[in-house]
């Protein structure tokens, strides 16, 4: 009897999380990656909305590595975008709209981030935080765009991504 794997090979364990999504998404497109509320999405959807994003992320901010500042619902489309910063070899700082607006900036200020990106139900919150100090990018609930880039800057698996 074939007993399942418990541990990661070496080779897995020296990649960066894009590239091993990758794999497990190419594998098993099909099956759910997550589910969250009223949302229940496959690997596939899952890569496919985190392609969409990180090509607007790397439009407004090249691929220089740097903080981008995540003010989102514990949901989907959280583990959407956090992929997508992690795709383009940026850091995420997750912010907790529970949080207070001085707290928020603070963060913000702190992490230097240039882009802030935010869910629908805090993009009046995030609104009021950038203030023109930093670019917004509003997440519709219903975000999937059609995306044809797959290849995104390569991430060492040791960079601070």
């Amino acid at each position: 009897m074939d007993r399942p794997k418990s541990f990661a090979s070496p080779t897995e364990v020296e990649q960066s999380i894009p590239k091993r999504f990758a794999e497990i998404a190419a594998r098993h497109a099909n099956r759910t990656a997550v589910s969250a509320g009223s949302n229940e999405w496959s690997y596939a959807e899952l890569d496919q909305r985190s392609k969409a994003l990180a090509i607007q992320i790397l439009d407004r901010l090249g691929e220089k590595s740097e903080p981008v500042a995540l003010l989102m619902e514990h949901d989907a489309m959280l583990i959407a975008a956090i992929l997508a910063v992690l795709k383009v070899g940026k850091i995420y700082l997750s912010l907790d709209p529970g949080d207070s607006i001085e707290r928020l900036t603070a963060l913000l200020a702190d992490s230097r981030a240039r882009l802030l990106i935010a869910d629908q139900k805090n993009s009046g919150m995030a609104s009021s935080l950038t203030a023109g100090r930093l670019s917004l990018l509003s997440v519709p609930d219903d975000f999937v765009a059609p995306s044809t880039q797959t290849n995104f800057p390569e991430t060492p698996p040791r960079a601070g991504a």
